[in-house]
C-alpha cells in the first residue's frame, strides 16, 4: 500500500508538470506567433559599427562595384539631408604603375564615385574630387606586392562631417544598422 501511496503522488505530478510543459507549449507557440509580427527591440549599443567610408575598386579598376552602393547610398541621403554638408573624393591607386598612371586612374575612380553621387541627386557644388594617385598607400602591401584596400576612394567630409566620422587611416562613420542606416546628425 506505501507503494501505491507514494506512486500516486508521483502519477498526479507527472501530469501536473506535463499539463504545465503543454500550458507552456501553447503559451510558447501563441507568444512566438505574436512575437513575429513585432519589432524586435535591441539596445543601441549592440549595433553600434565603423563603417568605412570608402570605396575599393579592383586592380586596374575604375568602375564603381555594386557591392559598394549602400556606403554611397548612405552619403548621398546624408548629403541630401544636409545641403551645407560637403565631401572631397579622394581617388587613390596602388604603386603597381608609374605615378601619371596611376594618377589618371584615381581620378578616374573620384570622378566616377561623384557621377554615381550626382545620379542619387547630390548638388554638384557639395563634392569636389581629388586624385592621390599612389601618395596615399595607407595599407600595407600583400605577398604578391600589393593592397586592395589602397585601391579606393576615401569620402572624406570637409563640412558638416555626419557624427561618429573620424579618420582612423580611412575615413569611418560609425552607424547603427547594417541594413537601414539612420543617418547621424551634423557635427557643426
Amino acid at each position: 500500500m506505501t507503494a501505491c501511496a507514494s506512486h500516486s503522488p508521483s502519477s498526479s505530478q507527472t501530469t501536473t508538470v506535463s499539463n504545465a510543459t503543454a500550458n507552456q507549449t501553447t503559451t510558447s507557440n501563441s507568444a512566438a506567433a505574436t512575437e513575429s509580427t513585432l519589432p524586435v527591440l535591441v539596445e543601441d549599443t549592440v549595433i553600434k559599427q565603423q563603417m568605412p567610408n570608402a570605396i575599393l575598386f579592383d586592380l586596374y579598376e575604375s568602375k564603381v562595384n555594386e557591392q559598394f552602393m549602400p556606403i554611397i547610398a548612405w552619403n548621398a541621403g546624408y548629403l541630401l539631408k544636409f545641403p551645407n554638408a560637403k565631401v572631397e573624393l579622394q581617388g587613390n591607386a596602388d604603386d603597381k604603375h608609374n605615378s601619371v598612371s596611376d594618377e589618371k586612374l584615381a581620378m578616374a575612380r573620384a570622378q566616377n564615385v561623384k557621377d554615381v553621387l550626382l545620379y542619387m541627386g547630390v548638388n554638384d557644388q557639395q563634392i569636389t574630387i581629388k586624385s592621390l594617385g599612389n601618395k596615399h598607400l595607407v595599407f600595407a602591401k600583400d605577398s604578391d606586392g600589393h593592397q586592395p584596400r589602397n585601391q579606393r576612394v576615401d569620402i572624406m567630409y570637409t563640412v558638416a562631417a555626419p557624427q561618429g566620422y573620424h579618420i582612423d587611416k580611412i575615413p569611418v562613420v560609425i552607424t547603427t544598422s547594417t541594413e537601414q542606416v539612420v543617418i547621424p546628425e551634423p557635427i557643426y
